[in-house]
């Protein structure tokens, strides 16, 4: 029985892993006997959530099952979280003393992926096109072990302070299965706020000031204001504490000036 592989959380806080096995060769059910140690790391990491472990042939199968079948009666999961497939193997937080996360009875239980038994790229992709045929929501993490928020809060870090009065959080909703302006009233996009919005209530976030950046191909000024209005008013209607900003990529993107300045003259 190979070790997990792939490891999600719904939105409304279930943990669920697939291990990729042979039922037929095991006297007892292995997920069985992790389940434990989940609940230790659950708890450790003082997170709300009901665990689900599962074993299949493939870790898409299993990913198939916790999909469909996890949840409490009514209360299904609409969105799922999952991890990015990366080259380089992550640091094991649980076993490093210097970590925030360190826990010595943890550090010797296996919730990481060992090299040889990584998902596949189109296994990966699969398993997206499978969440999505399933109607649910889905986020694709990456890059969250380099969030160190000791230096992210700090009062000198240089990429947060753009303004002495004030801290921005930024949504910028695109939508990339659309082949034509993003709707900013679409499934995508409202989705998009609303995690927005569930992280400005984390008391490290909170203070930050929410501004909601959107590309336009209107062409006049007049349309752009407009087009403003008309966000501010969507913005109300929804309750975000929000500052709309419409920006013409068209010039941006195609003259001399770098797209990363978008942002610097708004």
């Amino acid at each position: 029985i190979k070790r997990e592989i792939v490891q999600t959380r719904t939105k409304t806080s279930h943990w669920v892993q697939s291990k990729k096995g042979d039922f037929d060769d095991t006297q007892v059910d292995p997920s069985n006997q992790e389940i434990d140690d989940w609940l230790e790391l659950v708890d450790h990491l003082n997170v709300k959530a009901f665990v689900e472990v599962t074993m299949a042939e493939t870790i898409r199968k299993g990913a198939q099952q916790l999909i469909r079948l996890s949840g409490i009666g009514g209360m299904k999961p609409n969105t799922v979280l999952m991890g990015f497939p990366e080259k380089k193997v992550h640091k094991d937080e649980l076993s490093e003393p210097d970590s925030p996360y360190y826990n010595s009875n943890l550090a010797n239980k296996n919730f990481s992926t060992i090299p040889e038994d990584k998902i596949s790229a189109d296994e990966f992709v699969s398993i997206i096109n499978d969440t999505l045929k399933l109607e649910k929501n889905l986020i694709l993490c990456r890059h969250f072990q380099m969030l160190t928020e000791s230096d992210l809060f700090q009062a000198g870090r240089q990429f947060m302070k753009i303004s002495k009065k004030a801290k921005y959080l930024d949504i910028w909703p695109i939508n990339f299965f659309s082949h034509t302006e993003t709707d900013i009233s679409d499934n995508t996009s409202l989705f998009l706020m609303q995690i927005a919005c569930i992280v400005h209530m984390v008391p490290h976030w909170k203070d930050l000031k929410l501004r909601l950046f959107t590309l336009s191909k209107l062409e006049t000024d007049e349309e752009i204001v407009e087009k403003e209005k008309s966000l501010k008013k969507l913005l109300e209607n929804l309750r975000i504490r929000a500052q709309p900003y419409v920006l013409r990529y068209e010039d941006e993107l195609q003259g001399k000036e770098n797209p990363s300045n978008l942002i610097k003259n708004s």
